[in-house]
């Protein structure tokens, strides 16, 4: 599953994403971050400003991420994403690295 984590100083996790430029993907199996991409957004491409679902922006950077993280996503942001089919976690935890194992720990207790 690849999770994107809204970071616009590039080493915190931050809000809201809807403005946010900044994205660490990552690539993950299990428990595991396998690897990850700094993920620059342009103004046009801002989470706040795509129309429609992001599964339907198939240029999009962030098409096929499964999760989002951030410190804040907003109600609005956060039913778009669900209608994406795009699983949402909001955090106080500031390292990245962190949030997503965090994510995964939790994710992989549900399916059990």
């Amino acid at each position: 599953m690849k999770i994107a984590v809204s970071c616009a100083n590039q080493r915190q996790v931050s809000g809201p994403a809807t403005l946010c430029p900044n994205f660490w993907v990552y690539d993950t199996d299990q428990f595991q971050i396998i690897s990850k991409t700094l993920i620059h957004l342009d103004e046009k491409e801002l989470l706040g400003k795509i129309k429609g679902t992001l599964s339907q922006q198939e240029t999009h950077a962030l098409s096929d991420i499964g999760c989002v993280i951030s410190r804040n996503l907003g109600e609005g942001l956060n039913t778009k994403l669900h209608d994406s089919d795009i699983k949402t976690m909001s955090t106080n935890i500031l390292d990245p690295d962190t949030a997503v194992l965090s994510y995964l720990k939790y994710a992989h207790q549900i399916k059990v």
